[in-house]
């Protein structure tokens, strides 16, 4: 399926969401029927970590690059229990369509 900006799209499975925000590591179970919209598919493409990256998204392990190769995938965003979006990156369609259905209407 060929999928474009702003398709609907909804949760079918239940979705771990992890994020660390100054030092504090969210996690949250985002549930089946949570509504969700394709944002981009993004392409291979090596990036400077201490120019593209912002400061407090690079960990430990980052700090050691000068340079990172990001992998292609898909970006979706997805509604939290909040009404926030939380933005995961789907490496390949197989596992995008593993979590999501296009929404009809």
């Amino acid at each position: 399926m060929n999928l474009t900006r702003d398709t609907k799209l909804e949760l079918i499975k239940p979705l771990l969401y992890q994020e660390e925000v100054d030092g504090l590591v969210y996690k949250e179970i985002l549930p089946v029927g949570r509504n969700a919209v394709y944002l981009e598919k993004r392409r291979p493409r090596r990036i400077n970590v201490y120019e593209d990256i912002h400061p407090e998204h690079i960990n430990g392990y980052l700090m050691h690059f000068e340079t990172v190769d990001v992998s292609v995938g898909h970006l979706v965003a997805v509604k939290d229990r909040n009404g926030w979006n939380c933005y995961i990156t789907f490496t390949s369609d197989n596992e995008l369509f593993e979590f999501f259905k296009v929404r009809e209407g």
